[in-house]
């Protein structure tokens, strides 16, 4: 059978609106996690580097105590086996004595094996340095897919709409959705800035009140599977209990369920600009 390459990877745009928004939550879950691990590295990687450092450089330095220990001992073999020979053989004699030679490529043997084991000391420090970086290339990882399913889901209902818009449908909500949906990356980012103002306005939480956290999560206020729409004013940054817990429950029995101030969510919203 001849070779056909790689299967081509499925676009993300290819997938209905509903699984795309599973997978959202999936990676702001993992967003959040990654968040949190690389904080915990980050608060303690100082004390924990400090401590690697200084039993690196202890065994270092015994390393090297023992490296010029053994030196030391092949010089004084190399010392008395010439005594041994006397001056004339040492000149035109071999150049140490066959018991001599195997002393000393036994210690040089042994240098080498701590010559080894100090570099392995060395790689243990950089472990430690590379694990922080490696943490945070994971999180900008998962922060690139965020986005990149972020965009597809704004092509997707773009394309919702047309067909809407073909076949009918109600023009309030196509000119709503022509007026904030574009085809590229551009209109995505300018849907992830234009949230981001907000916690420049209302830095906590919108339904809660709490810490919103390192990273909010964007909640559909009036939910996808009831027909809500991924525009600004549908769209608001929570904390991600608030997002999880609200899953596509609309926005009133979400706030009754958890017993939260409807009148200070309203009035926060509207101070937002939202829809609701």
């Amino acid at each position: 059978m001849p070779y056909r390459g790689r299967a081509k990877k499925k676009p993300l745009h290819s997938y209905s609106l509903p699984h795309l928004h599973i997978r959202l939550s999936a990676a702001q879950i993992e967003i959040a996690e990654l968040s949190a691990a690389l904080k915990e590295w980050n608060d303690h990687y100082p004390e924990e580097y400090a401590k690697i450092q200084a039993r690196v450089e202890a065994k270092k330095q015994e390393c090297l105590a023992a490296v010029k220990k053994l030196e030391s001992e092949i010089a004084r073999e190399t010392e008395n086996d010439r005594k041994r020979r006397g001056f004339f053989s040492t000149l035109f004699g071999p150049e140490l004595l066959p018991e001599t030679r195997e002393a000393v490529a036994r210690l040089n043997a042994r240098i080498r094996i701590i010559q080894a084991e100090s570099r392995r000391c060395d790689e243990a420090l950089n472990g430690t340095l590379n694990e922080g970086r490696r943490r945070e290339v994971n999180l900008k990882i998962a922060r690139c897919q965020e986005a990149e399913l972020l965009e597809a889901i704004v092509r997707v209902e773009e394309e919702e709409e047309k067909a809407r818009r073909k076949y009918g449908g109600d023009k309030l909500t196509i000119a709503a959705a022509a007026a904030y949906f574009g085809k590229t990356r551009d209109e995505a980012d300018k849907l992830r800035s234009t949230l981001r103002l907000q916690l420049d306005i209302i830095p906590n939480c919108p339904y809660c009140g709490g810490a919103i956290g390192e990273v909010p999560h964007v909640d559909h206020i009036y939910p996808v599977s009831k027909g809500g729409l991924s525009i600004p004013e549908n769209l608001v940054l929570v904390c991600a209990d608030c997002n999880l817990g609200k899953s596509d429950q609309t926005l009133r029995k979400f706030v009754k369920s958890r017993g939260f101030d409807w009148e200070r969510i309203e009035s926060t919203l509207e101070k937002l600009g939202k829809r609701f």
